[in-house]
């Protein structure tokens, strides 16, 4: 059961990020979602990016990694692999804390609003 609830959760997620415009994909599909990418910014705060995922990676693109530590690049990786990533784990909230809490908050306020919660 926990397994189901989870991929309905999973897919609701990606539902609403591409009713909000943005591109999403299934984590099983990552592999196939960063080909031909010339920027990869990395949010999520697990790691996503491994040697595996790295390895459909082109060598020109830059990836920048935002996420609160651990983050969710293997960085040892995408050295071996000529690839270039930046390590901002949390850098919104180092660079502007006040700012970036304000934006946390109203994207979720906004989400509870999309979703007839408030």
């Amino acid at each position: 059961l926990a397994t189901a609830v989870l991929g309905l959760a999973i897919y609701a997620a990606l539902a609403w990020a591409e009713t909000d415009g943005h591109g999403a994909v299934p984590m099983k599909d990552i592999c196939r979602a960063v080909k031909n990418r010339t920027l990869i910014i990395n949010t999520v705060p697990a790691p996503v990016a491994d040697n595996n995922v790295l390895s459909f990676v082109d060598p020109d693109t830059l990836i920048i990694d935002l996420a609160s530590m651990p983050g969710g690049v293997d960085f040892e990786a995408a050295k071996r692999r000529g690839i270039k990533a930046l390590h901002a784990l949390s850098l919104p909230g180092k660079t502007a804390p006040l700012t970036a809490g304000e934006n946390i908050a109203d994207t979720v306020l906004q989400i509870l609003k999309k979703r007839g919660v408030l």
